[in-house]
């Protein structure tokens, strides 16, 4: 992990971290491919990273504060915006935004907040979902009350302690809570049992400074009755080879030695790509331990694009197997459909501009387009003037859709899918529909301007 402390992060937040995010916004061309690579890191000097300096990547954060069976109501963060967001869908169709808890006083008077990403679970054990607000000014909570509303608060020291991550996620079971990040160091973890309090934080990984940098993939059992956590193994990429750590040994306080997965691998890669991008599990019956995510090449070889990749993971092997995208993959989600199936709505780039597509996933590679679309992906940055006069924040492909099976009188039973992505200004809405396998779309704004600036 970083040794940086709050307020050496801070720094590194307001020079090392805006000079990475702009040189992430230039894609690097491929001399011997027909359209240009757009990695993650195309301009990445690694060894000039630090812990924040990663944060550079992220720009977008949509996380769940409702169940099926209600109108969707999301926890949102965006880059270079001081205020986290609820996003409510509106009964007659549409969104509407408002603040979702005023923040405890910041450590630095400029600005006053620099969330750079959140996780939404149970904090205190109250039995109501709470927002766990990533910040380099100091993190917080948002602790969720009875009659839906949320109130700011520092929290407990294990999480106001917990390094800046753009990637923090709980996972949970009938009987624990984690909380786990990473940075370009490492990964790191805190738990808390039915009960008890968080434990001090835990941290691992041996990741080569000029080397890969480290996207922690969390994949679900299929047991969620399990007494165990239900995310058993952490999954690390390290050059060409994966390393599990068991998440057991997290759970009380310690991560165990990394034990290497043998891997298999097939055309058209010489060897696996590097690392991962918008990780999901495969949300199907009989996948096991399978995951999909963008596969990206740190040192971006002629010709290489994103593609979605799909990861299986036997006891002591993984496989890999690509989905021939007719575009650039920038994003997607995967949503749980039947038990025998799911739907991937995936954001691509090609030379005629941006698509959505819409998967159907019925194995785990076993993934079949229903339709696809031109569509308007042309989202907004937010201006950074403590970058010069009209700066923005740089685009990356570090951007977050979500998606959930449309609610019918009130269940979750409907053939229909959305998908959405917030930019701070306007949401984007693409609607699947199984019945004829078409594909809507629709545009919200909801802001005209904004004053939470956080690069004054």
């Amino acid at each position: 992990m970083s040794s940086l402390d709050g307020t050496e992060r801070y720094v590194a937040a307001r020079g090392i971290f805006w000079r990475l995010a702009a040189g992430l916004a230039v894609a690097a061309c491929s001399p011997g491919g027909a359209r240009a690579s757009k990695d993650v890191d195309a301009s990445f000097d690694v060894d000039a990273l630090t812990g924040a300096g990663i944060l550079a990547y992220r720009r977008n954060t949509l996380a769940f504060l409702s169940d099926g069976g209600e109108l969707v109501q999301l926890a949102t963060q965006i880059t270079g915006l001081s205020n986290i967001e609820r996003l409510a869908e509106l009964p007659g169709g549409g969104f509407t935004t408002d603040v979702l808890a005023n923040p405890p006083p910041s450590r630095f008077p400029e600005p006053p907040r620099y969330p750079v990403g959140l996780a939404v679970g149970d904090v205190d054990g109250d039995g109501q979902r709470d927002v766990f607000v990533s910040d380099p000014a100091g993190n917080w909570i948002a602790y969720g009350q009875s009659d839906g509303s949320f109130v700011g608060a520092v929290g407990p020291a294990e999480l106001t302690g917990f390094p800046v991550s753009e990637n923090p996620r709980f996972e949970t079971s009938a009987t624990t809570s984690t909380l786990l990040g990473d940075d370009p160091d490492g990964f790191f973890a805190t738990s808390r049992g039915l009960g008890t309090g968080w434990s001090a934080v835990v941290s691992g990984g041996t990741f080569n400074p000029g080397g890969t940098i480290p996207i922690c993939i969390t994949l679900l059992s299929s047991s969620a009755a399990s007494a165990n956590l239900t995310c058993p193994v952490i999954w690390q990429v390290e050059g060409a080879q994966f390393f599990a750590y068991g998440m057991a040994s997290i759970a009380e306080g310690v991560i165990p030695s990394p034990t290497a997965i043998a891997y298999t691998y097939s055309s058209p890669y010489v060897v696996p790509f590097d690392t991962f991008d918008h990780v999901h599990k495969i949300p199907v019956s009989g996948c096991g331990t399978s995951a999909a995510g963008v596969g990206v090449f740190i040192d971006n070889p002629p010709g290489a694009l994103r593609r979605i990749e799909r990861l299986t993971v036997s006891a002591d092997s993984y496989t890999m197997s690509e989905l021939d995208t007719p575009g650039d993959v920038v994003t997607f989600d995967i949503v749980p459909g039947t038990a025998s199936d799911a739907i991937a709505g995936v954001i691509e780039d090609s030379p005629d501009g941006s698509i959505f597509a819409a998967y159907q996933v019925t194995g785990c590679d076993n993934w079949t387009l229903l339709a696809g679309i031109q569509t308007d992906f042309d989202w907004r940055q937010v201006p950074a003037p403590g970058l010069g006069t009209g700066s923005l924040i740089p685009k990356t492909e570090g951007v977050q859709i979500i998606g959930w099976r449309v609610n019918v009188d009130g269940m979750s039973t409907s053939n229909q899918y959305e998908f959405v992505h917030y930019d701070g200004y306007s949401v984007r809405a693409w609607t699947v529909d199984m019945a004829d396998a078409t594909i809507g779309f629709s545009l919200f704004q909801l802001h005209s301007d904004r004053s939470d600036l956080s690069v004054l």
